[in-house]
C-alpha cells in the first residue's frame, strides 16, 4: 500500500500520461514511450529508464525493436508498448521511482505478468505479497502455478505451507491431485519411487515444529490423507 505522503508522486506520474497527439518535448535526451491501449504517453528520461530495468535498457537501444519517431519533432524517438493498460503502465511507474506502488488483490496479477516482462524483480516480490494475503482453499492451487511460473519462491513456500493446513480437504479435489500429477512428470526422469517436490513441501509444512502429543496425531492423520492420494493416483514418493 502506497503511503499517503507520496500521493503527490503518484498524481505527477499520472500528470506525464498525456494526450499522445501533439506533446511538444523540448529535451531531445528524453524519451517518450507510449501506451496504445488509449493512446496516451509518457516523456521520461531514458537514462532513468535504462538504469531501472535491463528490458528498457535493451529497448530504448533499439535491441528489440526499431523506435518510431514523434511526428511534432522527429528527433524524439517514440517507443510503442502494446497491451498494458495506462492505469497498470502507471503502477510500474511508480515503483520505479518509489521501489512501492499501490496494490490490490485485483491488480496484482495484471502487474506481476508487467513486472516480469519488465525485469523488475522487486515489483514481482511486492505482487506475490498481495497474493499471499488472498490464500484460501478455491484459490491456492492457481496461486502456486503461478508462483512457480514466475519464480516467487517466498509465495510458492506460503502455497505449500496453507495447503500442508488444509491437506484433508485438498486431496478430494481434482484440481490438487492434477497439480500433484503435473509436478509428478515434471521431474526429468523421475524414477517410479523418487520424490515430488509438490508433496516434499507440504510434508515438510505438515511436520514442522510438531511438539505435542495432539499435534503429532494431527500431523499424522495430514500424511496418511496424502498417502492415500498418492496411492490412488499410482504414484510413490
Amino acid at each position: 500500500m502506497v503511503h499517503s505522503g507520496a500521493l503527490r508522486l503518484f498524481s505527477a506520474l499520472q500528470r506525464h500520461l498525456v494526450d499522445g497527439g501533439g506533446t511538444t518535448i523540448l529535451n531531445p535526451s528524453r524519451t517518450r514511450i507510449l501506451c496504445r491501449e488509449r493512446a496516451a504517453g509518457s516523456r521520461m528520461g531514458r537514462l532513468f529508464f535504462c538504469g531501472r530495468s535491463d528490458y528498457f535498457k535493451a529497448l530504448l537501444q533499439d535491441h528489440f525493436c526499431e523506435s518510431q519517431e514523434l511526428q511534432t519533432q522527429p528527433s524524439i524517438p517514440v517507443i510503442t508498448l502494446h497491451n498494458i493498460s495506462e492505469e497498470t503502465f502507471t503502477r510500474v511507474l511508480y515503483y520505479m521511482y518509489t521501489d512501492d506502488t499501490e496494490l490490490s488483490p485485483e491488480n496484482a496479477y495484471e502487474v506481476l505478468c508487467v513486472a516480469d516482462m519488465y525485469l523488475l524483480p522487486g515489483l514481482k516480490r511486492l505482487c506475490g505479497k498481495i497474493l499471499a494475503q488472498i490464500l484460501d482453499e478455491d484459490n491456492v492451487i492457481t496461486i502456486w502455478k503461478t508462483a512457480k511460473l514466475f519464480q516467487l519462491t517466498r509465495l510458492e513456500d506460503q502455497c505449500t505451507e496453507h495447503m500442508a493446513r488444509i491437506i484433508e480437504k485438498l486431496v478430494d479435489s481434482d484440481e490438487f491431485a492434477s497439480a500433484v500429477q503435473e509436478d509428478a512428470a515434471a521431474v526429468e526422469e523421475r524414477q517410479e519411487t523418487d520424490s515430488i517436490p509438490l508433496i516434499d513441501d507440504i510434508r515438510f509444512h505438515i511436520t514442522s515444529n510438531v511438539q505435542t502429543y495432539s499435534a503429532i496425531e494431527e500431523a499424522n492423520q495430514r500424511l496418511e490423507a496424502l498417502e492415500q492420494l498418492l496411492g490412488s493416483l499410482g504414484l510413490e514418493c
